[in-house]
């Protein structure tokens, strides 16, 4: 699969860490981990017979935030780089 979205978050500098040691202990990059734990949620809540063009509106739905709720408008502006 294609990776075309860049996606940024803060952390603490205890989840930043634990990141690394898992990455590291499974033999992946912490981007690669990251994306692993994610397909594996999607099958664990059965999003797994989505495909990519409509798990993202439904993941967005379920996962609102206040940061998404800053970020969407930017998205419809334009303004992914944020």
């Amino acid at each position: 699969m294609k990776k075309t979205l860049r996606f940024g978050f803060v952390v603490t500098l205890a989840e930043k860490r634990a990141l690394e040691r898992l990455a590291e202990d499974n033999g992946e990059s912490q981007a690669s981990f990251l994306r692993r734990l994610i397909r594996q949620a999607v099958v664990q809540q059965g999003l797994s017979n989505l495909s990519e063009d409509t798990l993202e509106p439904k993941l967005a739905a379920d996962t609102a935030s206040p940061v998404y709720e800053f970020v969407k408008p930017l998205e419809e502006k334009g303004i992914t780089n944020v």
